[in-house]
């Protein structure tokens, strides 16, 4: 049965972390353009007009993301980065929970999406990913921010497995 919920719940995380990393993205433009006029928010697989494969998307107001001043271009594109980082402070927290109980798994799941969202993100394999596009906004290489996110990940992947087995 933990295998049940284990799935259950990682399809539940799926979407949970896909409509964190967008909501991040519309929250800091909001914040930083002092418009917040969200048109929408796809919050599931699918192909954007260009043909380009997303996980999820959102778009704001008139505006693409290219348009936006470079400071806020890159602060909006790294914004999706502070849930995930509050996600892999509290993945450790999980560990000597009780596993065969479904909302111990649960949280478990949910914390660890964060760090499998930071991993995605740290990859930027895409030429228009998130990563990238903070990256050469700012003039910094991207493995900047790579080695970042899969520091923040093998230290609170690291602990987490510390405190399962002591």
């Amino acid at each position: 049965m933990t295998f049940v919920w284990l799935i259950l719940f990682s399809i539940l995380a799926f979407f949970v972390w896909a409509a964190l990393h967008e909501l991040a993205h519309g929250l800091a433009a909001k914040l930083l353009l002092g418009r917040g006029t969200i048109v929408h928010y796809k919050l599931y697989p699918h192909f954007t007009p260009s043909g380009r494969f997303v996980f999820a998307e959102a778009s704001w107001g008139s505006l693409s993301a290219k348009a936006l001043e470079p400071l806020v271009r890159a602060k909006t594109m790294l914004a999706p980065r502070i849930p995930d980082i509050i996600g892999a402070i509290l993945f450790p927290f999980t560990a000597p929970l009780d596993f065969s109980v479904w909302w111990s798994i649960l949280l478990a799941v949910l914390a660890g999406g964060a760090l499998v969202d930071l991993f995605v993100g740290s990859l930027g394999i895409a030429p228009d990913s998130d990563l990238r596009a903070a990256a050469s906004t700012l003039y910094r290489s991207p493995w900047k921010f790579r080695i970042i996110g899969f520091s923040i990940i093998a230290i609170s992947a690291g602990i987490f497995l510390l405190r399962s087995f002591l």
